[in-house]
């Protein structure tokens, strides 16, 4: 059965193309069990070449369990015939609480902005910056020792440098809304790639990549990404560490200049945001034998401490005791709470429709009609 939430299953297809479907899946099994037997074949030698940099979580230490958040957002566009409406939300919760602490958040913490706009193909790329941005500003005030970030720890750097190039195309409140809060961005980003206190671990972790830094050192950069090929060659409880991110191809760059504080927020981006980008360590961990590889982005500041290397693979172990989860609790219920902000939008844009119709003197039709949904566009 295909994904509900994603709108069918095949019962709503035509039975000849479910038909066609089904009989690509011998070709694509054996294809896919092929590569499975190859990489079985190889895992003692990679094990061996490996051998080194593989290491136990027990052998770097063994803290006590960190308090943790996990954090996630969305952003939904409802286009519609005569304007959009944009809306963002960022969630933080709360992780699984150890036994000798008391809970912080006895609910979840968000923000969330919604506005109408002219029609643009970029308001998405301004409404994204604004959804990670402040993703950013809720993991700096989290009191947490551990904070999950969903998504890696350079995507908030590019989603931003993207959104400032197209601030000139979208509505002028929407672009407004991005420049008042961007030096409360680039705070928060400087905090947690600085990560300075001993006592709060920030931690990117992002559900799916295409980097290959260990698969490049191996030779199989060509067939797998690195969370692919370790899966076949990390044991519950191991951990590959240290390993420096892979740079793009062109130089670290915001631009900065529409910005009233531009050469306050150049002094950030320059002096702090973009020497540590460069300086973020990746750690691979597979915390439980029913666990996917994970891939951790840390601040240089957690990678070169055992202890709070020692506390980051505690908590991300202690957040991953359900084998029907993937991921760290925490961003698991985060995630499964914003994905409901493109839902709720058609709700929304109803009671925004009634509004208009008991205050508007016209015709009810032409209201109706301007407010006539066409398509929702969205992503997290």
């Amino acid at each position: 059965m295909m994904d509900e939430n994603r709108g069918g299953s095949f019962e709503q297809l035509p039975q000849s193309l479910v038909d066609e479907l089904l009989d690509n899946t011998p070709r694509i099994s054996e294809s896919l069990s092929n590569d499975y037997k190859e990489m079985q074949k190889e895992r003692k030698n990679l094990r061996e070449e490996l051998s080194d940099q593989i290491e136990k979580d027990r052998d770097i230490g063994r803290p006590v369990i960190p308090t943790s958040a996990g954090i996630d957002g969305s952003y939904t566009i409802e286009r519609l015939l005569s304007t959009d409406i944009s809306a963002y939300a960022a969630v933080a919760i709360e992780g699984l609480v150890p036994p000798s602490e008391e809970r912080f958040w006895p609910k979840p913490q968000h923000f969330s902005g919604m506005n109408p706009v002219k029609h643009s193909d970029d308001t998405s790329v301004v409404v994204r910056a604004l959804m990670i941005g402040h993703e950013l500003i809720l993991a700096s005030r989290a009191p947490h020792d551990l904070i999950m970030l969903d998504g890696s720890l350079t995507t908030p750097f590019i989603y931003l440098n993207q959104a400032m190039n197209k601030l000139e195309s979208v509505d002028e409140e929407l672009k407004n809304e991005l420049l008042n809060a961007t030096e409360d961005i680039l705070t928060a980003y400087k905090e947690v790639l600085e990560a300075e206190r001993s006592d709060k671990v920030f931690v990117g972790v992002p559900k799916y990549t295409s980097k290959s830094e260990v698969s490049k050192k191996l030779g199989f950069e060509d067939e797998y990404e690195d969370r692919a090929l370790l899966n076949h060659i990390l044991e519950t409880g191991e951990v590959i560490r240290n390993i420096k991110i892979e740079e793009p191809d062109s130089e670290w760059h915001v631009n900065l200049n529409r910005h009233s504080k531009n050469e306050e927020m150049e002094e950030i981006r320059d002096e702090y945001i973009i020497p540590n980008l460069k300086r973020i360590k990746v750690i691979y961990y597979r915390p439980q034998s029913w666990m996917p590889v994970l891939r951790l982005e840390v601040p240089e500041s957690v990678a070169s401490n055992k202890n709070r290397t020692a506390t980051l693979l505690k908590g991300i172990e202690h957040q991953c005791r359900t084998p029907s989860i993937m991921e760290p609790y925490p961003l698991y219920i985060a995630d499964r709470m914003v994905k409901h902000l493109s839902r709720a939008i058609p709700s929304v844009r109803q009671a925004i429709t009634q509004n208009m119709a008991f205050s508007i003197e016209e015709e009810i039709e032409d209201i109706y009609m301007a407010m006539h949904s066409y398509r929702t566009e969205g992503g997290y």
